[in-house]
C-alpha cells in the first residue's frame, strides 16, 4: 500500500497557491468594480427612472457585467427608448447612451378622443399629450386593438404611417389621413381629398398626387383626387 506524504514544502506550496489565487481574484473583482456611471439620453441627461436603475449597478463587477440584460430591462420599462449603447471603460467606468423614439404620427379611432403616438416603424410608445398636436393625424378603427409598447401589424395602418412620412418628405401639406374600407383618404385641404391604396407603391402614388397638385388650381369646389390607379382620376364633387 502506498501513502501520500505531505511535507512542509508541499504544504507551503499549496498554501501559497491558495493565497495567490485569492489575491488575484480580489484584484480582478475588487479592482474592476463599477464606480462611475455616465448616462446621456439624446442630447440631455437621463431621467430619474433610468438613473435609479443604473445606481443598482454601482459596486458590481465590470468583468461580469452584461449589457444585454440592462438593455432588455430599460427598454421593457420604457417603450419610448429606441436604442441603448453601453460602453465599458476599465477599470471602473460605465457609459450609457440612450436614443429615444422620434414621434411620426398621432393615431386615434373614430370613437375615442384619446390619441397614441407612433414612430416611423409603427411602434406605439406613448399616449399623446397637448405638445404632440403638431403631428399628422391618422384616424382608424383598426387602432382599437393596439397598445403601448407594441408594434402595429395592421397593413392599412402601417401603409398610412408610411404615407404620412412620404407626404412630408415631398412637402405636401395635409390635415389628416382616414382609413376607410382599406383605402387611405388624405385631406389635402378642407375641400380636397386624395384617395390612396395601401396595396400599391406609396411613393408612386404620392408622386402622382404631387404632379396633379402642380398642374391643377384648387378652388372652393370639393375635389377628389384618386391616385389608386395607373392613370389618376380627378373628380369634382357637385
Amino acid at each position: 500500500m502506498r501513502y501520500l506524504v505531505v511535507t512542509k514544502k508541499h504544504l507551503a506550496w499549496v498554501l501559497g497557491a491558495g493565497v495567490a489565487t485569492t489575491l488575484v481574484g480580489w484584484l480582478l473583482f475588487a479592482g474592476f468594480t463599477i464606480k462611475t456611471i455616465a448616462c446621456q439620453k439624446d442630447e440631455g441627461e437621463c431621467n430619474e427612472q433610468v438613473e435609479a436603475e443604473l445606481k443598482q449597478l454601482m459596486g458590481s463587477s465590470l468583468l461580469t457585467f452584461r449589457s444585454e440584460r440592462l438593455v432588455v430591462k430599460l427598454t421593457s420599462a420604457d417603450p419610448a427608448i429606441e436604442k441603448i449603447e453601453v460602453t465599458t471603460r476599465f477599470p471602473n467606468q460605465l457609459l450609457v447612451h440612450i436614443r429615444s423614439r422620434q414621434p411620426e404620427v398621432m393615431l386615434k379611432t373614430t370613437q375615442s378622443s384619446k390619441a397614441l403616438i407612433a414612430d416611423a416603424q409603427g411602434m406605439v410608445y406613448k399616449v399623446a399629450d397637448p405638445e404632440d398636436g403638431w403631428l399628422p393625424l391618422i384616424v382608424s378603427d383598426a387602432l382599437a386593438g393596439e397598445t403601448i409598447g407594441k408594434k402595429i401589424t395592421d397593413p392599412p395602418l402601417l401603409a398610412a404611417i408610411k404615407l404620412a412620412t412620404t407626404l412630408k418628405e415631398h412637402f405636401i401639406a395635409f390635415r389628416e389621413i382616414r382609413i376607410q374600407n382599406a383605402s387611405l383618404l388624405v385631406s389635402v385641404t378642407k375641400q380636397t381629398v386624395a384617395v390612396f391604396s395601401h396595396e400599391r407603391d406609396i411613393e408612386k402614388q404620392v408622386s402622382s398626387l404631387q404632379l396633379i397638385l402642380s398642374q391643377v388650381t384648387i378652388g372652393s369646389e370639393p375635389i377628389t383626387i384618386d391616385v389608386r390607379f395607373k392613370k389618376p382620376v380627378l373628380r369634382i364633387i357637385e
